[in-house]
This record gives C-alpha cells, sequence and structure tokens, in this order.
C-alpha cells in the first residue's frame, strides 16, 4: 500500500508519522514537501518550484498505485493555504478512488470571528492578524465551504481545534520515543533544587504565544526581588540547539493565547519539564487527567510566584507531564491512525519490523511505564534517604508485578 503525506513540515510532524508508518507497517510512504526548514527538521522528497513538474508527480503516483494521501494544510499542486489548487487536485485524487486525508493545524481552521467567539484570550484581540494576508477571508471561508462538501475525511489533533470543525477526527500530536529515549529523561530526578527559577520560552511566534505577556510577567516578579532567570531567543533556533536550552530550564512556558498545547509542550514534557499553558478544553474529558500548570495573560503572574514559593508543583506537574507524552508515543498513535485508516476502507498490516504489541492495552501501557519510573524513584528515595516513602512505594509496586510481567 503507497500513501504520500505531506506538504509541510509543522515541528517535524509530516515525517515523523510517515517514517513511523512506513518503519511499522506494510506502507510505502513519501513525504513530500516545499523548501527546506529553517529548524532544521528532517526532509525526505522536496517538491520542485515548477508547477508542471509537480503535477507530474501526482500523475506519476497516481498511475502508479497510490492509494492515498495524507496532508496537512496544503497540497503538493500549491504551498498555499486556501489555495482553489487544493480542491482541484483533491477532486483528481478522488476521480482516481484515492482515499483523502486532510489535517488543519491552527489558524487555517481558526478563522478570526469564530476564534474570537470561542477563546476568550482570543489572540486576535491581542495583537494577532490574519495570518494568510494572500488571500481574503470572504474568499477563504468560500474555500472551506467547498473542501468540507468533499467526501475527505478531516483531522485535527485535539478537541481545541475540533471545536471549529466537529466532524473532524482526533489524532493526536506524535513523538518518538521508545526505552533507551525514556532512560535519558531520569536525571531529571537526581538534580538538587535551585535557588533561581530558570523558565524556558520558546517564541517562535510571539502574537500567537504571547511572548509580551510573558516578559512583563517577569519584570514584575524581578522587581518584587524574586530570582527568575527568562531562557528565550529572538533568533529562529535550530532543533538540537532548541532542545539543549529547553534541557537547562526547570519550567517551559509554551503559549497563553491558542489555548492548546503543541509538540514544544511534549518536547517538554520529554525531559520531564513542566508546561504552563492556556488549556481552552476539558483535559479531564480528553485523557482523564490535566499534565499543564494552566495559565493565561491574566493570572501567569500570580500563578509564576505561586511556584516559586512551591516548587513541589513542578515535580507533580512534570509526572502528570510524562504521563501525558505516553499517550503521544509513535506506537500508541499509530494504533489510532492505522484504526482511522482501515475504517476508511485500507488494508493495513503489520511490517516484518514491527514491535507494536497489539495485545497490550492503552492501559497496560500505562502501568508498564509507570513500573519503569517506579523504578528510578526507588533509586532517587536512596539518593535522597527518603525511607518512609520508600515502604510505600515497595507495596505499590507489588500490585503491579503481575500486570508487568504479562505486559513484558
Amino acid at each position: 500500500m503507497k500513501i504520500i503525506y505531506g506538504t509541510k513540515h509543522f515541528a517535524g510532524q509530516v515525517y515523523n508519522f510517515s517514517n513511523c508508518i512506513k518503519n511499522n507497517y506494510n506502507v510505502e510512504a513519501l513525504f513530500y514537501h516545499f523548501k527546506p526548514n529553517k529548524f532544521d527538521y528532517e526532509v525526505e522528497n522536496q517538491l520542485p518550484n515548477s508547477f508542471f513538474k509537480r503535477k507530474k508527480i501526482i500523475e506519476y503516483h497516481v498511475n502508479n498505485n497510490l492509494d492515498a494521501i495524507h496532508f496537512w494544510s496544503t497540497g503538493i499542486l500549491s504551498p498555499y493555504v486556501g489555495s482553489k489548487l487544493l480542491i482541484d487536485e483533491y477532486n483528481f485524487y478522488l476521480k482516481n478512488n484515492i482515499k483523502v486525508f486532510h489535517r488543519f493545524t491552527g489558524f487555517d481552521l481558526r478563522t478570526p470571528k469564530e476564534e474570537m467567539w470561542r477563546n476568550p484570550h482570543s489572540v486576535y484581540k491581542n495583537g494577532f492578524s490574519w495570518p494568510f494576508k494572500y488571500i481574503s477571508l470572504k474568499k477563504y471561508n468560500d474555500f472551506l465551504k467547498e473542501l468540507f462538501s468533499l467526501p475527505i475525511t478531516f483531522i485535527v489533533g485535539d478537541p481545541e481545534l475540533k471545536k471549529y470543525y466537529n466532524n473532524a477526527e482526533i489524532i493526536k500530536r506524535l513523538i518518538i520515543f521508545d526505552r533507551n529515549y525514556l532512560d535519558k529523561t531520569k536525571y531529571f530526578f537526581f538534580k538538587k533544587e535551585r535557588a533561581n527559577l530558570k523558565i524556558f520560552h520558546l517564541p517562535s511566534n510571539q502574537k500567537v504565544k504571547g511572548t509580551k505577556f510573558i516578559i512583563d510577567a517577569i519584570k514584575i516578579l524581578k522587581k518584587e526581588g524574586l530570582d527568575i532567570n527568562l531562557i528565550t531567543s529572538k533568533k529562529h533556533l535550530k532543533n538540537n540547539k532548541y532542545k539543549e536550552l529547553l534541557s537547562e530550564c526547570d519550567l517551559v512556558i509554551d503559549q497563553l493565547l491558542i489555548g492548546s498545547y503543541g509538540v514544544t509542550s511534549l518536547e517538554a514534557f520529554s525531559l520531564n519539564k513542566p508546561v504552563i499553558n492556556y488549556i481552552n478544553f476539558d483535559l479531564n474529558d480528553f485523557v482523564g487527567f490535566d499534565p499543564f500548570i494552566n495559565a493565561n495573560i491574566l493570572n501567569l503572574t500570580n500563578v509564576i510566584r505561586k511556584i516559586y514559593y512551591d516548587r513541589s508543583i513542578l515535580h507533580k506537574k512534570s509526572q502528570l507531564g510524562l504521563k501525558f507524552l505516553k499517550l503521544h508515543n509513535f506506537k500508541i498513535v499509530l494504533k489510532d491512525l492505522v484504526y482511522l485508516y482501515k475504517s476508511k476502507g485500507l488494508k493495513i498490516y503489520k511490517g516484518k519490523n514491527n514491535d507494536l504489541d497489539f495485545n497490550l492495552t492503552h492501559k497496560d501501557y500505562e502501568i508498564k511505564i509507570k513500573f519503569r519510573f517506579y523504578i528510578t524513584g526507588i533509586i532517587q528515595m536512596f539518593y535522597f534517604k527518603n525511607y518512609n516513602r520508600l515502604i510505600k512505594v515497595f507495596s505499590y509496586i507489588s500490585s503491579y508485578l503481575k500486570i508487568y510481567n504479562k505486559a513484558k
């Protein structure tokens, strides 16, 4: 089976989806993208500048056993969000019995009128403007109306974006890690608390993330005498440098205006860093718990002040962050995606290198992960001589041994 993924980078997500499904299923997955990205995300098949050459790429694959396409916002014919060429491209696929999956990523679905109505801390009320200057809002709304009329599958990453189109399917963002990757996070457990508080913020789009409000809050707290360092950069950081800075902080602030979480939050959780986010949907309904330190532009100063004087909040939320991260493990997200593909008639089977255990439920998988972190916690408690808690943890572990052995 052949699937084409494309055609933007979106924090490396498109490449990761393509690469993971190719390595775990009987799928020929190809990632086509436009120009190289400024963040050094993985690249594969760069599309030519010539429209006619791009058209030939489509024709070639349609005539050579293409089964499905899965695009993030834009297609192969045009790099512009809202282009009518995308409608023409999708119709061509449908005419040739090729399944079409279209994933919205944010402001390609959050139009200003809808966003201001649904979001009390709207980006459009705080300095942000319509990002797609080459197309008017009226024409874009007409484009969406025509797009929604097509018999294709629409996908979003979380309930916040689903509010804008209720018929969309939710497939979570994906992060790649395995047992070795998990082991790399345990160094954080042994790091004793500093007197100062180091906060990291990546201002990839300052008006979207509320960077101004973050800077203002830190200034107020510093005037009060709090020892806080804000680690940030005005330049676009390469992926390796960004992760290096991320690893040095105590706390991450992702965004204060959008109302959802992004890949930055997941990457912070992967390093066991707690995250401040403004979340505009019920996480308890979504996953059963809230891993974020929820804040907005009105209460950020108070939230950081509380954290500064009570660092136990960071530890509690970092543990929930790790739990939340597991739900975005490529092994679990791929299962959800493959289930969706199969429900639309695609025939997908496990590949020879597939290591996904389909007899392992999500709950069992979480228990398996939890058990690993209990082991790390035991070492930590010996290190800090916390023997009373150590006895309690041993009693918990004994109740999970039977399930862990089954999962193993």
